[in-house]
């Protein structure tokens, strides 16, 4: 007859030796994670410097190591990451100061992520960053942002703005994100990147 636990796995009591193994193996989780999204950035770098400017270019280069998606995905945070600051000033007339990416935060028992936060003195801009933008994508992040200053009221007192950053669009979704007041911003390769049917009248303040 099996010997009966006296105690719960649950109530185990790591010993330091067994803290320190896991923090040893969560240090070296994270060197490889960096380790590999560092090739991921000399790899987009790459691209960028061959002068990588179509579709039709980027996919032929992504098929040939397997990852359309990925590398359409980093490229367009990578292009909309360093070019923001300078296309919403002189093509939106909105002035940033900086950019930070990759937000994950909960509010109420639900979990939000946001790609692009590009705050200001008076503003702030929302990026969502797709490989394509599609008709759902737009609905989905127009049914979020209302709730943006719920979930950072850091800046609940700023201008809020929302859009999209992508290396291409399905037929519709354009004209459906202008429809929410969003802006649009296509990756047009060489790094940089373009505001597409921006209209400052049409733009929305999610501000709530």
């Amino acid at each position: 007859m099996p010997n009966k636990k006296t105690k719960r796995d649950d109530d185990h009591v790591p010993t330091a030796a067994e803290i320190s193994q896991r923090l040893d193996r969560a240090a070296a989780q994270q060197e490889r994670n960096e380790t590999q999204q560092e090739k991921n950035e000399k790899a987009i770098d790459r691209l960028v410097a061959e002068g990588v400017k179509t579709e039709k270019t980027i996919d032929q280069l992504a098929k040939q190591i397997g990852r359309v998606d990925k590398i359409f995905g980093d490229m367009a945070e990578y292009v909309s990451f360093h070019n923001l600051e300078r296309l919403l000033q002189e093509q939106a007339g909105i002035a940033i100061k900086g950019v930070g990416k990759r937000f994950k935060l909960s509010h109420q028992g639900k979990n939000y992520e946001f790609d692009l936060i590009a705050p200001g003195t008076r503003v702030v801009v929302v990026i969502e960053v797709k490989t394509t933008l599609r008709s759902d994508d737009v609905s989905n992040f127009a049914a979020i942002m209302p709730k943006f200053t719920a979930v950072c009221p850091e800046y609940e007192k700023r201008d809020v703005y929302g859009g999209f950053a992508y290396m291409k669009a399905q037929d519709g979704a354009e004209a459906s994100a202008h429809k929410h007041g969003m802006l649009t911003i296509r990756a047009i390769g060489g790094s940089t990147s373009q505001l597409v049917g921006f209209d400052k009248n049409n733009l929305r303040n999610f501000r709530q």
